[in-house]
């Protein structure tokens, strides 16, 4: 696969009108991190943010198209066998590729847009039956854990618990918001869990900070 002006003009003929907008906005910032290359399939129905499209490259970002169905991922952080309770060994930050899903009220790619689940996925999405019923779904994975001890589905306001295990291990969080601890030491953990931790945004931002971590 590799990008040409063709591939692109394909890909955003692709996307919805009422999302164009935002996925420009959303390509923008993708592209003006260190590394990111875009590369877009001949049919315009898969786009990649990453190093490369060798297997083995570092990847921040992936959209997939399927008729009416678009599916986003994002590579973030996730639990790993080296965390525990409150502490971690090694390098804490280990993404994986995680589907964005939202209601069917919200914009897909508008960073204001509240995340209602993110999935652990190694395929080209959940399905479109999986989507009519996305509570049904959520019940029936957030139980089942990958070997990384992540939860195959988790809310979006969940996502942080999990990764922080119920707020006890910032571990991730002191290693990819520095600037927050300098600033404020001893409350800084406190602070941050006040963010709004659902919102696109906050997890296209945690995404970005991973890539760029000793990138």
């Amino acid at each position: 696969m590799r990008e040409t002006v063709p591939n692109l003009a394909a890909l955003t003929y692709n996307i919805f009108d009422k999302n164009r907008e935002d996925f420009w906005n959303l390509r923008k910032l993708f592209l003006a991190q260190p590394k990111v290359k875009e590369i877009v399939n001949s049919l315009g129905t898969r786009v990649f943010y990453a190093t490369s499209n060798r297997e083995g490259s570092k990847n921040l970002a992936e959209i997939c198209i399927s008729g009416k169905q678009t599916s986003f991922f994002l590579y973030l952080p996730s639990k790993h066998t080296g965390m525990d309770f409150n502490s971690s060994t090694g390098n804490p930050v280990k993404p994986k590729r995680f589907e964005i899903i939202f209601s069917e009220l919200e914009d897909l790619f508008k960073l204001e847009s509240v995340v209602q689940y993110i999935a652990l996925s190694s395929t080209r999405g959940i399905s479109s039956k999986e989507r009519e019923n996305l509570s049904a779904n959520f019940e029936k994975n957030r139980l089942i854990h990958g070997r990384d001890c992540m939860p195959k589905w988790c809310t979006g306001k969940g996502y942080f618990a999990q990764l922080s295990f119920a707020y006890n291990n910032r571990s991730v969080f002191e290693e990819l918001y520095p600037e927050l601890v300098a600033k404020n030491p001893q409350g800084w953990w406190q602070e941050f869990q006040t963010q709004e931790t659902d919102k696109l945004g906050w997890f296209v931002d945690l995404a970005i900070r991973a890539w760029r971590y000793k990138i």
